[in-house]
C-alpha cells in the first residue's frame, strides 16, 4: 500500500515536525523577549520589537489552531 506511506509521512509532519519547530520558534521568541525586557535601554523601549511580540506569539499560535483540520482533510482524502 503505497499511498498509506505517502498519508502517514503527511500526518508525522503535521504533527511532530510541526510541533518541533513551532514549539522552538516559541522557545527563542520567549528567550529574546525576556532578553529584550530584561536589557531594554532607551532605544529598545519602543521600538517594533518590543511593540509586536504578541504578534510573534500569535503566529505559531494560528498554525496550531490550523492543524486539526488539515490533518482531518488529509484522513479524509
Amino acid at each position: 500500500m503505497p499511498g498509506l506511506a505517502g498519508q502517514n509521512v503527511v500526518i508525522g509532519g503535521l504533527r511532530a515536525i510541526q510541533l518541533v519547530f513551532f514549539g522552538f520558534f516559541i522557545v527563542v521568541n520567549s528567550v529574546f523577549h525576556g532578553r529584550l525586557d530584561r536589557y531594554s535601554t532607551h532605544h529598545s523601549t519602543g521600538s517594533v520589537p518590543g511593540a509586536n511580540m504578541n504578534s510573534h506569539y500569535m503566529q505559531p499560535g494560528f498554525l496550531f489552531s490550523y492543524a486539526p483540520f488539515r490533518l482531518h482533510r488529509v484522513l479524509s482524502g
